[in-house]
């Protein structure tokens, strides 16, 4: 695919068949965290004699004409009815996708066989409404891995509340995910709010009632909403871009998804908290917990072993610059240490 800040563009062969005059079926898929208008599309697509829509809806294929609205990822098959030459391998035709199109409501359910643990999060306002998805898989994990987690296609910040999840890669650095796939029900994933709009947003979720685990969103580390066991849950708040030489850029660190494990751990009777996430981004070390579990300290160690800093925190979220190059940090909290290395670079 082309990959602009306006649109994505895929080629499709305009002939698979292999019967000359007869139109083209192709398998394409909605590539926004957000649901697309059939309509729409075709309407940015009048060129290629579009006439609806295959997808699936659980049990049967289903023709889409009457359906419009296609979920976020949501794979459906569409028929060109114009020919092409059977011959000729590169007789094909464009898909366009203009970043407009994921501006829609929400509307729609991915058409799939859903995971033993999904959990959906949306954010809406006035301009549009935008997803992110979490699952629970045996492949997935805390670190990226390119072949399971999907990083998010980023488009020009505008009015349009986006959002997507933050893991570290192998090299401490975090990376951008529509889909984020773990395999635990104890870590802290941060949530990133990416728009240039000032007001209320909400927040939206839903399927935490397949995820054994305590599932909270923190602001600024701060529980503010438990969404443990919740088919769905809301939360509403105000909302001001952060600015950086005047322009507006994503907030990474005001909300995170804290899951913990929801049987108790210790001979107290004390369930555990979950892990601290600690990552670079922007020239800066960021580390996330919870409130009941504050940041203690944070020190910064050379790979010889040398001290660089330290700092005393007493909160649930810390973030400061630091010098590029490779680093190893320690974060202490009231329950015990961690330690990562890190490639902190601008």
């Amino acid at each position: 695919p082309t990959i602009t800040n306006s649109k994505i563009e895929v080629e499709v062969p305009k002939r698979n068949d292999g019967n000359l005059g007869l139109g083209t079926f192709a398998v394409v898929g909605n590539p926004f965290m957000s649901s697309i208008s059939y309509s729409s599309f075709a309407l940015n697509n009048t060129g290629l004699n579009l006439t609806g829509y295959y997808a699936w809806d659980g049990t049967a294929k289903v023709f889409g004409t009457g359906l419009d609205a296609i979920a976020p990822l949501q794979g459906f098959v569409i028929y060109n009815s114009t020919g092409g030459d059977v011959t000729d391998e590169l007789d094909k035709f464009t898909l366009t996708f203009p970043i407009g199109l994921a501006t829609g409501s929400g509307l729609g359910t991915l058409k799939s066989a859903q995971e033993t643990a999904q959990m959906t999060v949306s954010a809406s306002n006035s301009a549009g409404t935008a997803r992110t998805i979490i699952l629970n898989k045996d492949n997935g994990g805390t670190v990226f891995n390119g072949i399971v987690d999907l990083p998010k296609l980023m488009s020009s910040i505008n009015t349009l509340p986006d959002l997507y999840t933050l893991k570290p890669s192998t090299t401490g650095s975090s990376v951008a995910l529509g889909i984020n796939v773990v395999n635990t029900n104890s870590i802290t994933i941060p949530l990133a709010i990416h728009t240039s709009y000032t007001g209320a947003i909400t927040l939206s979720f839903s399927g935490m009632d397949a995820w054994d685990a305590v599932v909270s969103l923190c602001e600024n580390g701060v529980p503010v909403a438990d969404l443990t066991g919740k088919a769905s849950c809301d939360y509403t708040f105000d909302y001001a871009p952060t600015l950086v030489d005047g322009k507006p850029v994503a907030n990474e660190s005001r909300f995170s998804i804290s899951l913990s494990p929801a049987v108790t751990t210790d001979a107290a009777g004390t369930a555990a908290a979950a892990p601290v996430a600690v990552y670079s981004r922007d020239g800066a070390i960021h580390a996330i917990s919870s409130a009941a579990n504050p940041i203690v300290s944070v020190s910064v160690y050379t790979l010889q072993g040398a001290l660089v800093s330290t700092a005393a925190v007493n909160a649930p979220v810390y973030t400061a610059k630091a010098p590029q190059g490779v680093c190893i940090v320690k974060v202490v909290t009231g329950q015990g240490a961690q330690t990562v290395k890190l490639v902190i670079s601008d």
